[in-house]
């Protein structure tokens, strides 16, 4: 099989830069440069062979040209793009196939990122700082505030981690989460974000504890606050809410956290009596994750 050269199709998203053009050479004028599609047979953006045949028409045209493993996929399975984003990339929200197909008629989608390079100051946030519902979410897209519940623990820690080094110590507390150890039914990417929030936090102390950098987390468990409010609320009928009484019967303290209980073990991961700790998630759940729950009686 010969060796083919593609052009790629470009985008001039508003996010764009032009770094693209300048530092890895692709050829386009369009300003801004975001993105480059270099592996593509997607109808958006396809790939080009030098004669201006599409990748998508090349491969149709030439039965097995990519093996017997591709013959299962009814569309050319791989998009790789180069991205510049020199302002805020976009929110990227990639539905199921069943949506997909349903509303735009093409399959979903998972992605993988890779990061070549970035310049000094550079960031990517992680997931969110908190589990958040539906409608604080659409709430905060409308105020403009959604940033502000964006998890960025690794861009902050790179930022102050030098400073720390060069005054001879520091501390870095993290906020996980009791989802940082377990699983729950809806909260997949939350979940997640948390998991890899705890072993971050490990990761930093391994690395810099020889500076004398502390890096602990605070594992929440179900706080009382405006945003559970609603959980908690007395149903018609008088009784408790069932995710509320689900809480409660799963808590050996009996009762939901609240923000005050927070405050003694934040004040002593950022003291000198923690010197000595480190890599620690302290949970401060009401012992819900030490608890198995009452026995049937």
């Amino acid at each position: 099989m010969p060796i083919l050269k593609l052009t790629p199709s470009c985008k001039d998203y508003l996010w764009g830069g032009s770094r693209l053009r300048t530092d890895f050479g692709i050829q386009c004028d369009l300003d801004p440069l975001a993105e480059a599609w270099v592996l593509s047979c997607h109808p958006d953006g396809p790939s080009y062979l030098p004669d201006g045949t599409t990748l998508a028409a090349y491969i149709a045209a030439h039965p097995g040209c990519l093996g017997t493993d591709c013959d299962r996929f009814e569309q050319f399975p791989i998009l790789t793009k180069f991205i510049d984003a020199k302002q805020n990339l976009s929110v990227q929200v990639h539905p199921s196939n069943e949506y997909a197909l349903e509303k735009e008629h093409q399959y979903g989608k998972t992605e993988m990122w890779y990061v070549l390079d970035c310049v000094p100051g550079a960031y990517l946030y992680y997931g969110f700082t908190h589990e958040i519902s539906k409608e604080e979410f659409a709430e905060r897209i409308k105020n403009n505030t959604l940033t502000e519940v964006l998890n960025a623990p690794f861009i902050v820690a790179k930022t102050v981690i030098p400073d720390m080094i060069e005054q001879g110590g520091g501390k870095i507390i993290n906020i996980c989460s009791m989802m940082s150890e377990l699983g729950r039914e809806t909260v997949s990417a939350y979940a997640a974000a948390k998991g890899g929030l705890k072993m971050l936090t490990k990761n930093i102390a391994s690395e810099y504890g020889k500076y004398n950098i502390q890096c602990n987390g605070i594992g929440p468990g179900y706080i009382a606050t405006p945003q559970t409010a609603p959980l908690r609320e007395i149903q018609p009928d008088g009784s408790r809410h069932p995710f509320d009484q689900f809480i409660v019967a799963k808590t050996p303290a009996e009762r939901w956290g609240e923000a005050e209980d927070l405050g003694g073990p934040a004040v002593f991961l950022a003291s000198e009596a923690s010197d000595f700790v480190n890599g620690l998630i302290l949970y401060v759940d009401g012992g819900i994750l030490a608890y198995i729950g009452k026995q049937p009686g």
